[in-house]
């Protein structure tokens, strides 16, 4: 573990066989060790402490964001497939359990400070005492900041996804996997040689739209106190805190700003038993849509073509039925009309024409242009509207509270282990996300189980 040079520890888990690991970004990566790797590996579970660490409102992994600070590991367990009931439910594509180091046992300061490139920078620290031979505490935490990498695939979206797309390199455009607001429009019957021919708009880089902030940036605090409240019986209060600029991939990219979660713990243990509940409540910015958070770059596109063109006095362009012509509109109406007259004029030459009246839609039509005020003003507006019909802001808010205890039965002829758990989950969003509503009550879901295990040693 020490020899680790990946900024996240899950990532640095792709050199061992049989773990396929899939980054969204420098920050933000995923795991399987069963084939089924995605960018938000289901059905995998990843613990620090025996604490689930997934963010409630995802369902999802951000690497090690809310595991355990690097400085403070003292092993890590990777159970590959399907795991024992021991781990909790949906362990069935594998286990990442991360196991602190005990403050009873490992005193002492240690400061770790590194450079890469990428212009990366990263310092951890961990403190531990111990007050008595029953009391000790410890501080564990970092911070890292580099300059993030930048989704930029050209290729053609797949046909499975979008069956109207075209060829890379299409003069009727097409849906790139890494550009945004590329929408597609099918024209019917009434528009001349496009008739049954989808055309695609330019749409915007992960660069235009992130505006130049590509920086991935985390800082994680937790401090614990262990108590000895018996020779054998020992009780454990945690706390972490995480704050984290970074991007996640799933359906879509999305720009987490100044987001993060805190998860607190409470555990008492004895030598066959334990009883344990904590919290993780997870947060994307602050709580008011107009200061920074986050926000999703395909709703973010999608909405600047939506955005209407404004005229020389700086009031909305109106259209044959008197509502405000949109960017996408005004450049699809001028692609008809350019490509019907190079198709005429071409002797119904198809290719040649979608390039000519690409070209003349792009001139005549031209979109919000990045760097422009009309497109930062735009750009802005977006990301700080929360109301999922008109903006991109996400307003994530929700809690993820679980108990559970166990107790194994020692005999000579087996060991029995029985246990159970009840986990509990507040989904909120301001209606962002879900289906909630601002200062509504959180959509609340939960689930319950128990378990029991015979073993015996041959």
């Amino acid at each position: 573990l020490g020899q680790l040079t990946t900024p996240d520890l899950v990532a640095g888990l792709g050199r061992y066989k049989g773990v396929d690991v899939s980054s969204s970004s420098l920050l933000t990566t995923s795991f399987s060790t069963r084939g089924f790797n995605s960018s938000r590996s289901e059905r995998v579970i990843q613990l620090a402490d025996y604490m689930d660490t997934q963010l409630p409102s995802l369902s999802s992994y951000f690497g090690n964001l809310l595991g355990v600070p690097v400085l403070d590991i003292a092993s890590v367990e990777l159970v590959h497939g399907p795991a024992s009931a021991l781990y909790g439910a949906n362990a069935f594509n594998g286990v990442l359990l991360t196991n602190s180091r005990d403050p009873f046992l490992d005193p002492g300061l240690t400061v770790r400070l590194r450079g890469g490139n990428r212009n990366l920078l990263d310092g951890q620290l961990r403190y531990a005492i111990k007050f008595s031979d029953r009391v000790a505490f410890k501080i564990s935490g970092g911070a890292t900041v580099a300059d993030d990498f930048l989704a930029s695939s050209q290729d053609p979206t797949s046909a499975v996804i979008d069956p109207t797309n075209n060829p890379a390199g299409s003069g009727l455009g097409y849906d790139a996997v890494n550009r945004y607001g590329d929408l597609g429009n099918t024209f019917t019957n009434a528009n001349g040689a496009l008739v049954g021919k989808t055309v695609f708009l330019p749409g915007y880089s992960e660069r235009d739209l992130v505006a130049g902030d590509n920086k991935a940036k985390s800082f994680k605090v937790a401090p614990s106190l262990a108590v000895l409240l018996s020779n054998s019986v020992k009780a454990t209060l945690d706390y972490r805190y995480v704050n984290a600029t970074t991007t996640y991939q799933s359906a879509s990219r999305y720009r987490f700003v100044n987001s993060g979660a805190q998860q607190a713990r409470v555990q008492v243990e004895g030598s066959n038993w334990f009883v344990r509940a904590f919290s993780t409540q997870d947060f994307s910015g602050k709580r008011d849509p107009q200061s920074d958070g986050s926000y999703s770059l395909g709703s973010l596109g999608a909405y600047l073509q939506a955005q209407p063109v404004l005229g020389a006095n700086g009031q909305p362009v109106l259209g044959p039925n008197s509502q405000p012509v949109t960017y996408a509109q005004r450049y699809f109406n001028a692609y008809s009309v350019a490509y019907n007259a190079a198709f005429a004029a071409n002797g119904g030459n198809a290719d040649a024409a979608a390039l000519a009246a690409q070209a003349a839609a792009g001139t005549n039509a031209p979109l919000l242009q990045p760097g422009t005020d009309a497109f930062n003003t735009a750009r802005t507006s977006i990301i700080h509207n929360a109301n999922p019909s008109q903006g991109a802001r996400l307003l994530i808010r929700s809690v993820l509270s679980e108990g559970s205890a166990q107790y194994t039965f020692k005999n000579s002829f087996a060991d029995l282990t029985v246990g159970g758990a009840y986990r509990q989950f507040l989904l909120g969003s301001d209606g962002s996300f879900f289906g909630d509503t601002k200062g509504g009550d959180r959509i609340r879901n939960y689930e319950y189980g128990g378990y029991a295990q015979a073993s015996k040693t041959l």
